[in-house]
């Protein structure tokens, strides 16, 4: 072939294809994840002052020297439901609006998609104007979220995109990563993400009591290498959780492992009754509690069993255990001598998950070796205590008993104070208790 010849052939041109590593594909998520959209994100105590900002931009027409990142960061913060209804900020809400429609800036739209996932409420009014101008918009958008509504068309669905991106999660098997790598960056996020989770516990809900479903969850709450769980929706993810379990006892593994880990997550319900524990149903707060006071009564027992080295030791030990599995002690808390204590703490160190034992101590310097046992028991408060410390009995109508859950007691107080009944460990002292118990019940 002469080389004239093979200048006059037409020749294709293509560029050659460039493998994608893995680190690769690490190192452009952490881009979108650190930088997902050019949506900067602004401090709560600055984001009025931002927005009124933003305001006098608009009413003025004035735009010398503003960055397209400042007016793309006020997109999300306008439509939040702290400013949506303000009717000084409407203003400010056409405009994004109205230039959603008309400009072809990709950066722009993504932030009025930023806008639309985090103020998302089903079927609301804003939500549906945000979605119809995204949807005039559409050709102009990156190619991320053109991909993002090609594997989900109904993803700008202003009623249904929550329970689409649901049942999509459902298929996942890690949906805090394959949202991730979808296109979502911030899968904990307000607003859709919010309205998904709710949804997702719904479909999980039936197969909960199964160990693989109950981990999928946690592991949807509490990601791997987060800090710290969800808060926003953890209420009821808890209630789906526990409600197997209101009219059936799991195995003691499986209900240790959830009470280990939603103490550990969201702190002991018998110390504080606001926070997430405070929007869990009351039946399912009780049930942690009950299994925390197992739990506690266990650990006492234990603890006390390595310290105390005499023999009338065992006999309480098997009473307050039978008490327990009757169902009779309603809750339970645990004040350590300084030696328990310190025995108590070595302990919680050589165990995986130590966050449901939490304890007070006893203080009182004339008794220094005496671990207490608090218990509630229908209408009495039952203080226990380690070597020839007496049995004390209250009714729970008296002002003066002893209240569960402090950090300290000192047990030559409580022996003080006024109407106890105070029962010793001689022969017979368990039909007394009982007796007694029954009698305040």
């Amino acid at each position: 072939m002469k080389l004239s010849d093979v200048f006059q052939k037409p020749v294709a041109l293509s560029k050659p294809a460039i493998a994608v590593s893995k680190s690769l594909t690490v190192k452009i998520q952490a881009i979108h994840e650190r930088w997902p959209d050019v949506v900067k994100e602004i401090a709560d105590r600055d984001r009025e002052k931002m927005l009124r900002k933003l305001l006098d931009h608009v009413e003025r027409w004035e735009w010398d020297d503003v960055k397209m990142s400042f007016i793309c960061s006020g997109a999300p913060i306008v439509f939040d439901k702290q400013f949506r209804d303000q009717g000084e900020f409407a203003v400010l809400q056409e405009f994004y609006l109205r230039e959603t429609i008309v400009t072809e800036s990709a950066p722009f739209i993504s932030a009025m998609i930023s806008a639309y996932i985090r103020s998302y409420e089903p079927g609301s009014a804003h939500t549906i104007k945000i979605k119809n101008c995204l949807d005039i918009a559409s050709e102009h958008m990156s190619d991320k979220w053109k991909d993002i509504v090609g594997q989900l068309p109904e993803f700008f669905d202003a009623n249904q995109a929550h329970q689409v991106l649901a049942e999509k999660m459902v298929a996942m098997n890690s949906p805090w990563k394959e949202l991730k790598q979808f296109g979502i960056t911030r899968p904990h996020d307000p607003g859709l993400m919010s309205h998904a989770h709710l949804a997702y516990i719904a479909l999980l809900a039936p197969g909960l009591n199964e160990r693989p479903a109950i981990e999928k969850l946690l592991a949807w709450l509490k990601p791997e290498g987060r800090s710290g769980a969800l808060m926003n929706g953890a209420a009821e993810a808890i209630n789906a959780l526990l409600s197997h379990w209101l009219h059936t006892q799991p195995d003691e593994e499986l209900s240790r492992y959830l009470t280990e880990t939603l103490v550990d997550w969201y702190e002991d319900p018998r110390l504080s009754r606001g926070g997430v524990w405070g929007s869990v149903d009351e039946a399912c707060r009780n049930l942690i509690i009950n299994w925390l006071t197992r739990e506690n009564i266990l650990f006492f027992l234990d603890v006390v069993s390595d310290v105390e080295d005499s023999h009338m030791w065992e006999p309480r030990r098997k009473f307050w255990l039978n008490l327990y599995h009757q169902g009779r002690i309603d809750s339970a808390w645990v004040a350590f001598s300084a030696e328990a204590d310190m025995r108590a703490r070595s302990i919680k160190k050589t165990m995986r998950e130590s966050a449901t034992f939490t304890f007070g101590r006893q203080v009182a310097g004339s008794r220094k070796n005496t671990s207490l046992l608090i218990l509630k028991i229908g209408h009495c408060i039952v203080v226990e205590g380690s070597h020839n410390y007496k049995v004390h009995i209250f009714s729970s109508d008296n002002k003066k008993a002893p209240e569960l859950f402090k950090l300290t007691y000192d047990c030559e107080h409580i022996r003080m104070l006024p109407n106890p009944v105070a029962i010793p460990h001689f022969s017979g002292w368990q039909d007394r208790v009982r007796e007694q118990i029954e009698y305040l019940s």
